[in-house]
């Protein structure tokens, strides 16, 4: 089943290097030289390059899976926590505190644990979550910039397209 590792409970993060980086970086190169095109050939090409990250993706998962545990870590079950509170809150206000009252962990135990299992801050996390939905409220509905940098979470829209621009390389405009 080729969806498995997405639909593990677990927090799955992985450091591609050397030839597993070069063949993940071709995948993801074959998908978007053919995601903008409209005939059929490009289409199915588009959907078995597709298939093939599936499938790098599972073999991913098969090699970590004989390494861990049947049921996750505390860490892993408090990291999943804090994404399932981030997930439902990125668009308001966010605090550290408030995080880590949800898990019922100290801050610096919460900030510990994520950047230890996810390779990121919390903080980067969110602010990457948000210009995310950012990016797919842009591409498909008919908001302004400023809308949009409210509706994510950001209280300026100066701190948006500043961040956007960071995250993305282009600002929203753009």
């Amino acid at each position: 089943d080729l969806l498995k590792p997405f639909q593990q409970s677990t927090y799955w993060h992985w450091r591609l290097q050397g030839e597993e980086r070069e063949e993940l970086e071709d995948i993801l190169s074959r998908m978007n030289r053919f995601y903008r095109r409209t005939d059929l050939v490009s289409f199915n090409r588009l959907r078995n390059a597709f298939f093939d990250l599936l499938l790098f993706i599972y073999g991913k998962y098969q090699l970590s899976e004989h390494s861990l545990k049947e049921s996750p870590s505390n860490k892993e079950k408090l990291v999943a926590q804090a994404l399932l509170f981030i997930e439902q809150n990125y668009m308001n206000e966010l605090s550290m505190d408030m995080i880590s009252e949800y898990v019922h962990v100290s801050r610096f135990h919460l900030m510990k644990i994520f950047k230890e299992l996810t390779g990121t801050t919390v903080f980067d996390y969110v602010n990457v979550r948000r210009i995310n939905q950012a990016k797919i409220w842009l591409l498909i509905d008919d908001y302004s910039i400023t809308d949009i940098s409210y509706m994510v979470g950001f209280k300026h829209p100066s701190h948006f397209s500043r961040n956007f621009k960071k995250v993305v390389g282009v600002t929203p405009e753009d």
